[in-house]
């Protein structure tokens, strides 16, 4: 059976995304995998690794692409001069964009609720440590889940692609610095999942 949200990420997605997203839900019973680490979603995003079947790295890297057909549509509806058909055709690729992202970010998040139960069942253990930059090594990390995984990895798949532009240009780019930083706190959050702890989003 396919699910409502792979149809609706099929409808949305943009011509360069990925096509070969797993075609089937898994069924309640089969065992979900663990969350791939920060460092993991980057090499799917740079290509350095084949895509695996897996909910999280499909839309991870669709997410991506949707990403960038946003800005781009933003930006040349931002531009001083613009036809009609140029005009309709960036609402058009914003709103699908968007759309898409929306869908992209709630595959994920049913795909993380899911690993959260699974580990629910078993003890909970302590989660290992992640560095944090300017927190002493042993220190005792509270977690605080202040907005889903799903919408920290469109987050990260944002950065990414500006990254890479100011990349192309030879600059250091400040995006950089956030994207490490969205990364320890992705990481925070997996490791405390991944660890059993029951993650409550706090807004």
């Amino acid at each position: 059976m396919t699910s409502t949200h792979e149809n609706d990420a099929r409808q949305h997605r943009p011509p360069n995304a990925t096509d070969d997203t797993p075609s089937e839900t898994p069924p309640t019973w089969a065992p979900v995998t663990a969350l791939p680490s920060s460092e993991v979603l980057l090499a799917f995003f740079a290509g350095l690794r084949p895509l695996q079947d897996s909910y999280i790295v499909h839309a991870a890297v669709n997410l991506v692409a949707c990403q960038q057909q946003y800005r781009q549509a933003l930006l040349t509806l931002t531009g001083k001069q613009i036809g009609h058909q140029e005009l309709k055709q960036a609402s058009s690729d914003l709103v699908s964009a968007r759309e898409a992202i929306e869908t992209l970010i709630a595959v994920i998040d049913d795909t993380v609720d899911d690993r959260q139960q699974q580990q629910a069942i078993a003890p909970p253990s302590a989660p290992p440590p992640v560095p944090i930059t300017g927190v002493p090594e042993g220190t005792r990390v509270m977690v605080v889940q202040t907005e889903s995984i799903g919408a920290l990895v469109a987050r990260m798949a944002d950065l990414w692609g500006l990254v890479l532009a100011a990349v192309a240009t030879d600059e250091e780019p400040p995006e950089a610095t956030r994207l490490a930083q969205l990364c320890e706190g992705y990481d925070c959050l997996v490791a405390a999942i991944e660890s059993g702890q029951q993650l409550v989003l706090r807004r």
